[in-house]
């Protein structure tokens, strides 16, 4: 039977209301649903070693060798070779700058939690400094210290409000606010403080109102049906540990007079609990102890369950299993272990990336703005703006794509320069750069020969020339 289009679901009303109201409130509230029902549900999920031991290996694989590199287009729309040598020059100083850093990596990895927890939040440290950075005169920078991790719970989203007609008020945008711990308040922070200010937010959509969405929502009912799984498992330990006590009564013998048999019942349970710790025993006659081992299947299918958790939790934060040593079955197949390698090296790459755009955004732009008047001096301006990023790990082994690539080339193929070194994952040399000497292409594809640096190239030559007196004389 079809649904008549005059029932019409008001669903879509729920939220929006919901949406006006949230703005309409003393600040805008996060919707986290774990955070409700445990404010400190962060350090409670970390208590487990098993999900914690997945958080550690998805940080640990998320940070990769860094660099600053030029703008893909800096050489400009008409190959200006003076825009391309500031835009390098440009690059190697906000590289050395960058790697004043201390605990950089550490810092990275502190901000790559924003996948649990929805955001994270680091505040740069600033230090003028006479230095001379990429080989140039001594300047004075304001260079980058240290990235000081501040909790996200010191952080949330204001309304501000505009009168609008007829005496009413319109939304006019949001602001944030920071909790100062010293005068007990929130304060909103300015232009200049959020310059310095690395925010990270994961998955930042309109009905997370600015809070983002972390994979600990998923995690808590987990964590929640774990916790009441372990409490039953231990319960079973307990009763099941030391068998199953039975006590058989004769039940031709006749109680007393003031003595039912209920409570001969009743004693002889007395008496097994007695004999729970003290280990001795007096029976009467007809009287009988048996201990049975209990099969373990209930705990079998709670740890079973255990399992299934355990792997769901290491799937959503690393993509696989079987590189974790979680999976059920064994270590099974190298070749499918390789494979679940691969698949969870892809699963990072994106949120590789979103990363580096977090840091290219926040920390190089605050180094360009606060050392403009430098960069102006040492005629820079022109220069395209260098990006931050990362070493990636690509889905398609090198290897590969160079026989490919070598291939086409030796039927007359042409490829563009800037895809092959992308392909072999390595950067385009300039013109002015030191580089490893090379022996041009074999015509039929026989690959790239020759040696490392000028000794290996003079004798390759000497060996040439032997070859052709050898030939001349015959």
């Amino acid at each position: 039977m079809g649904t008549p289009l005059i029932v019409r679901s008001s669903n879509d009303l729920i939220y929006d209301y919901q949406l006006s109201s949230a703005y309409r409130s003393s600040w805008v509230y996060d919707p986290s649903y774990a955070l409700r029902q445990e404010p400190d549900i962060w350090e409670v999920a970390k208590n487990d070693v098993v999900i914690l031991s997945a958080m550690q290996r998805r940080n640990a694989s998320m940070i990769r060798t860094w660099r600053v590199v030029p703008n893909s287009h800096a050489q400009g729309t008409n190959g200006d070779k003076k825009v391309g040598d500031a835009s390098k020059r440009l690059a190697g100083i906000c590289s050395e700058a960058i790697g004043n850093i201390d605990r950089f990596d550490a810092a990275r990895r502190a901000l790559s939690e924003a996948f649990f927890l929805g955001r994270r939040y680091g505040i740069v440290l600033w230090e003028p400094k006479l230095i001379s950075l990429d080989g140039l005169p001594e300047m004075e920078w304001q260079l980058p210290y240290k990235i000081k991790d501040i909790d996200r719970r010191r952080f949330h989203w204001v309304t501000d409000w505009a009168a609008g007609p007829a005496g009413t008020q319109k939304k006019t945008g949001v602001h944030i606010e920071m909790f100062n711990t010293n005068t007990s308040s929130w304060e909103k922070i300015s232009n200049e403080q959020r310059r310095n200010l690395i925010e990270y937010i994961y998955q930042d959509t309109e009905d997370r109102v600015g809070y983002g969405r972390g994979v600990l929502e998923s995690i808590y009912f987990y964590l929640y049906f774990k916790q009441g799984t372990f409490k039953k498992i231990a319960e079973a330990v307990d009763r099941y540990a030391n068998g199953v006590l039975i006590g058989r009564l004769d039940s031709l013998r006749n109680a007393s007079s003031d003595k039912t048999n209920a409570d001969m019942v009743t004693s002889m349970k007395t008496l097994l609990q007695n004999f729970r710790s003290e280990h001795v025993v007096v029976l009467g006659d007809g009287d009988e102890i048996e201990i049975k081992e209990p099969t373990g299947t209930g705990v079998n299918i709670a740890m079973d369950f255990l399992h299934y958790l355990d792997e769901s939790v290491e799937r959503l934060c690393n993509g696989s299993v079987r590189p974790s040593g979680h999976s059920m079955g064994g270590t099974g197949a190298r070749a499918q272990a390789e494979t679940e390698s691969d698949t969870s090296e892809g699963f990072y790459q994106d949120d590789r990336e979103d990363l580096d755009c977090v840091i290219d955004r926040d920390l190089l732009g605050a180094f360009l703005y606060h050392n403009q008047d430098n960069i102006s001096q040492l005629g820079l301006d022109i220069a395209k703006r260098p990006r931050f990023t990362s070493e990636q790990i690509k889905r398609k082994d090198p290897s590969e794509a160079v026989e490919i690539m070598n291939k086409a080339l030796s039927v007359g193929v042409p490829l563009l320069r800037s895809e092959y070194y992308d392909r072999i994952e390595m950067t385009p040399p300039a013109p002015d750069d030191d580089t490893v000497e090379q022996q041009m292409m074999d015509p039929m594809g026989g690959g790239f020969g020759g040696g490392l640096g000028s000794e290996s190239g003079e004798r390759n030559g000497k060996q040439s020339e032997g070859k052709e007196s050898k030939d001349a004389s015959e």
